[in-house]
C-alpha cells in the first residue's frame, strides 16, 4: 500500500490516522488532526521578510509544470512516480483513461501560462481541491504566483494530483517551510479555514452551503462550486435542430461531463423536442466503454455508478421521458460507465418549486431538457454559475470566477 503523507513544518511526515482512498487497492491518505493545525498555523506564520519577486516565482511555476506533466516526480516517502504512473494512478482512482488525463494536462499547462500576476498580497493561501478534475490545480499556480504560504488540502477521493503537484513545486524551488499540504476531515477544514487568510473552495452544492451559512463575507472566501451550467436555447437556434445539438453535445459531454462548467440544463424558448431528439441521437453515439476519440468518457466505481443511476430514476416523474436509448450503467470488468444521458421534462415546475432533475450536478454527461417561461428562467439562471448562450458561447455570471 501507498500512503500518502502529510507535508508540514517543511518535511513528509506520517499521520496516525489513515484512510483508504476510495476506489483504490494500492492507496491510503494521511489525515491532518484539527489540533495540529491550529498548532502548524502558529508555528509557521512567516515573519515580515522580503518576497520572491514575480520573475522567480514564475520561473519555480513553469518548472513545476514541467515537473508535473512531463518528467518523473519524487513524491518523498513514496519514492520516485513518472508521468505513465500518474496517469495509471488517475485510471484506477478516478476513472480516467489516459486520453483523457493527458488532455487535461495539456489544459492546466495552457492554463497557468495564461496566468498574471495578481495585484494583491496574500499571507497564507488555502487551496481546497475536488476530486472531479486535477485541471482545478491552477488555483494552486494562482498562489503561487500571489501568496507568502500556500497550504493545500487534497480531495479525500483523489489525492494523488495533489500530493505530485505540491511535489514538483518543492522540486522546482518551493521553500518547504512556505507549503503545507493537509488532507483532512470536515471538521478539520474549518481548522484550515481559520488559519488561513484567503481561500479558494471547489465543491458541490453541500460544501458551498455549508461555508456560505457558517463563513463571513470577512473570510475572504472564493467559492468555486457548484456549477450548474445552464444552456439557453433561443427560438432562432431552435429552428435548427441540428445545429443545436451539435453545441449542446459539446457542453454537455466534453472532459466525460465532470467539469463544474459542464451543462446539466437546457431551457428552450419552444418546443424542445426536435432539439431533444437530435441531441439524444449525438450522446447516443458516444463510444462506451471503448474511449470515444472526440469525446473519451471516465469510469466510476460499480457501486457509485448504481447510486447515480438510482438518483435519476428517483427523481424522473412519471411522464417524463429520457430520449437517450441506452440503459445508464455498463459495467467493465472491476469498474463501471455511465451513458451521456438527456431527460425530457414533461413539467419543470415553477421558479419557487423546479423540477427535481433542474441543476442536478452529477460526474457522467447528464442533462434534463424542458421548454421554459421567463420567470423559470430567471430562476434557474439566477442559481447557475454557468450560462449559455449560441451568441456568447459562456456567459459567466458577474462577481464569478471562470
Amino acid at each position: 500500500m501507498l500512503t500518502i503523507p502529510l507535508f508540514r513544518r517543511g518535511a513528509w511526515q506520517p499521520s496516525r490516522d489513515v484512510i483508504d482512498v476510495p476506489g483504490s487497492a494500492h492507496w491510503r491518505l494521511s489525515l491532518s488532526p484539527r489540533l495540529m493545525i491550529a498548532t502548524d498555523a502558529r508555528a509557521a506564520r512567516p515573519a515580515d521578510e522580503p518576497r520572491f519577486d514575480q520573475a522567480a516565482r514564475r520561473r519555480i511555476l513553469d518548472e513545476a509544470i514541467a515537473l508535473f506533466l512531463d518528467r518523473p516526480v519524487d513524491l518523498g516517502p513514496l519514492d520516485t512516480q513518472s508521468p505513465a504512473e500518474f496517469h495509471a494512478a488517475m485510471r484506477e482512482i478516478v476513472g480516467l483513461p489516459p486520453a483523457l488525463s493527458e488532455r487535461w494536462g495539456e489544459m492546466l499547462r495552457d492554463c497557468v501560462g495564461r496566468l498574471r500576476p495578481p495585484d494583491a498580497r496574500i499571507r497564507r493561501a488555502l487551496i481546497v481541491l475536488p476530486a472531479n478534475t486535477f485541471t482545478c490545480l491552477e488555483a494552486v499556480a494562482e498562489a503561487v504566483l500571489s501568496a507568502d504560504e500556500v497550504w493545500i488540502r487534497p480531495s479525500r477521493r483523489e489525492p494523488v494530483s495533489a500530493v505530485r503537484f505540491a511535489a514538483a513545486l518543492l522540486a522546482a524551488g518551493w521553500p518547504a517551510e512556505r507549503l503545507g499540504f493537509y488532507p483532512c476531515d470536515a471538521e478539520a477544514l474549518d481548522a484550515l479555514l481559520d488559519a488561513t487568510d484567503h481561500h479558494v473552495v471547489f465543491g458541490g452544492d453541500e460544501i458551498s452551503a455549508r461555508l456560505e451559512r457558517t463563513r463571513s463575507v470577512e473570510d475572504k472566501l472564493d467559492l468555486r462550486g457548484a456549477g450548474r451550467g445552464v444552456a439557453l436555447v433561443p427560438a432562432d437556434i431552435a429552428a435548427d435542430p441540428e445545429a443545436a445539438a451539435d453545441w449542446l453535445a459539446r457542453l454537455i459531454a466534453a472532459n466525460s461531463g465532470r467539469f463544474c462548467k459542464n451543462v446539466c440544463t437546457v431551457l428552450c424558448v419552444g418546443d424542445p423536442e426536435p432539439i431533444a431528439k437530435a441531441l439524444a441521437a449525438r450522446l447516443d453515439a458516444i463510444s462506451i466503454p471503448a474511449v470515444d476519440a472526440d469525446f473519451p468518457q471516465a469510469s466510476v466505481a460499480p457501486a457509485r455508478a448504481e447510486s447515480f443511476a438510482k438518483l435519476v430514476q428517483e427523481r424522473t416523474g412519471a411522464a417524463d421521458r429520457r430520449v437517450t436509448n441506452r440503459d445508464l450503467v455498463h459495467l467493465d470488468g472491476a469498474g463501471a460507465y455511465l451513458a451521456p444521458t438527456l431527460v425530457h421534462l414533461a413539467d419543470p415546475g415553477t421558479a419557487d418549486a423546479p423540477h427535481a432533475l433542474l441543476a442536478l450536478e452529477l460526474p457522467f454527461p447528464f442533462a434534463a431538457i424542458c421548454a421554459a417561461g421567463p420567470e423559470l428562467t430567471a430562476a434557474v439562471v439566477e442559481r447557475s454559475r454557468f450560462v449559455y448562450t449560441p451568441a456568447t458561447d459562456l456567459e459567466p455570471k458577474e462577481g464569478t470566477s471562470t
